[in-house]
């Protein structure tokens, strides 16, 4: 007696030819997967740094409101609040920290240039003060001026000697 059973199988060579199929079509997928990568990294660079000057306007903007007093150093602004808090920007070369209290701040931002003026209107009833801070980035330099109305009391403080 002859007792054979068929059994429906793929054969050694559809079996390869799938195996090939499936390892092209997952070195396609590496392969955008990768280019993908790359592309959401170069975003993610180019978004800090439109973060960090929009985080810097922001806060800026912010301690000059809620300030009395702003003094400018080299390396150093410090803004003195109604509640006689200190807000302080430490410069260094190649970024500069904001520091409140315990917070503490990191903008990955080169400053250029610092400088302070006072601006009046044409009839001198009205003056700002304006703080003017060059900030270079990838070989282009923003100038960001932020103003704080001068009120005549703080006009006729007299001047630490």
């Amino acid at each position: 007696m002859n007792n054979r059973y068929n059994i429906q199988a793929f054969t050694i060579m559809e079996a390869i030819i799938s195996m090939v199929i499936t390892a092209i079509i997952l070195g396609i997928i590496f392969v955008i997967f990768s280019v993908t990568s790359e592309r959401l990294l170069d975003f993610k660079k180019e978004n800090e740094k439109i973060n960090d000057i929009n985080r810097l306007t922001y806060s800026v903007n912010k301690s000059i409101f809620e300030s009395e007093e702003m003094n400018v150093a080299t390396d150093e602004i410090t803004f003195k609040t109604y509640n006689n808090e200190v807000i302080t920007y430490a410069i260094s070369e190649k970024y500069f920290t904001r520091t409140e209290g315990d917070f503490t701040d990191t903008f990955h931002l080169v400053t250029k240039n610092i400088q302070v003026d006072i601006l009046e209107n044409k009839q001198k009833n009205i003056a700002y003060q304006r703080l003017k801070w060059s900030i270079g980035q990838e070989g282009k330099t923003m100038d960001f001026n932020f103003y704080k109305k001068l009120y005549a009391a703080e006009l006729i403080k007299p001047l630490e000697k």
